[in-house]
């Protein structure tokens, strides 16, 4: 029953949307081919996608036409955008890599990092005028995770950053559909790309 469905997914997106996905993807980095793949594999590997599909197939296109119009793989593995079954619908996120990746079409931006800052590392940033922001690792044991920064550097004006606390991000975990069901905080995170992708988030903002 699972590959009946995903072939008629798999007919449904090429009957029917190939021609605008090829238009969108037209001046992307992206091969149309190559993204119709993507997308396939990424709902057939999918469980939960594949009943989202059968109840609402709408929202899956339409997920999949966001990812293409922003010239995003739809593909997880590259964590440029996430089509999330939630209830009876399919939604739409975009990554860390994909916000990064649509920064980095302005020619103006040179650089985009975001890191975490544990307690025992040295750590000091000011606001005001003249915006400062200083982060030295602990050489060793780093202590507990206390914060989040992001920041973007360009190439005609000076750097803009932005400071989390932990305390600020799990108020936003609060406020998200998934919760503490997802990878916020967890093992399955392990260099904490939720966190560091909300902060890169509110920074672009």
């Amino acid at each position: 029953m699972t590959r009946e469905i995903a072939t008629k997914f798999e007919t449904q997106l090429s009957k029917y949307y190939l021609q605008t996905i090829q238009d969108l993807l037209e001046e992307q980095e992206i091969n149309p081919q190559q993204f119709l793949h993507m997308a396939v594999n990424q709902i057939k590997r999918n469980s939960r996608l594949l009943q989202v599909f059968q109840k609402n197939p709408a929202s899956v296109f339409s997920s999949i036409l966001t990812c293409a119009e922003l010239g995003l793989s739809p593909a997880s593995q590259m964590g440029e955008a996430w089509l999330i079954p939630y209830g009876s619908e399919c939604q739409f996120q975009i990554g860390y890599q994909g916000l990064a990746k649509i920064l980095y079409k302005n020619p103006d931006v040179q650089n985009i990092s975001s890191e975490c800052v544990y307690e025992n590392d040295k750590f000091k940033y000011e606001l005001g005028l003249k915006p400062t922001l200083k982060h030295t690792p602990a050489s060793s044991d780093r202590g507990k995770l206390i914060a989040v920064y992001s920041v973007v550097r360009f190439s005609n004006q000076e750097p803009i950053f932005k400071v989390m606390t932990i305390e600020e991000l799990k108020t936003i975990q609060d406020l998200s559909k998934a919760g503490n069901r997802s990878v916020w905080f967890s093992k399955t995170d392990p260099q904490n790309w939720m966190l560091k992708k909300t902060c890169f988030k509110q920074l672009c903002k």
